[in-house]
């Protein structure tokens, strides 16, 4: 059976705390909506793909679709780590100030490398 994998998002609760424009308890919320259906809820901050078949694709449209579309996310997003074996190997960070332009290049390559080793 193959590992799970899962991701781990953390926003940039100083910079929403300063600025203002909205709580950090308001974006982890929308967070958890956008996870919905998808994605399984492991802690404050990771979230499982289901063990099954589509569940790198099901990361990929949470992260890729989802989040990446939204600039709430892309403004406050302070890190975003793909994980393998519950949470204890990470297969891809992106903590860089281009952060979403980066896992977007980046985390098509994973998408294409993984998916072809899991068939």
């Amino acid at each position: 059976m193959r590992d799970k994998i899962g991701v781990r998002l953390l926003l940039d609760e100083e910079k929403i705390k300063r600025e203002g424009k909205y709580s950090v308890d308001e974006l982890y919320a929308k967070i958890d909506d956008l996870a919905k259906g998808i994605l399984i809820k492991r802690d404050n901050h990771i979230y499982e793909a289901p063990s099954n078949r589509n569940d790198l694709a099901n990361i990929m449209i949470f992260t890729l679709t989802r989040l990446s579309r939204r600039q709430w996310f892309v403004d406050n997003c302070k890190e975003l780590v793909l994980l393998e074996a519950d949470g204890d190997k990470s297969i891809y960070t992106a903590s860089e100030d281009d952060l979403m332009e980066t896992y977007i290049q980046e985390g098509f390559k994973l998408w294409t490398t993984r998916s072809i080793e899991s068939i």
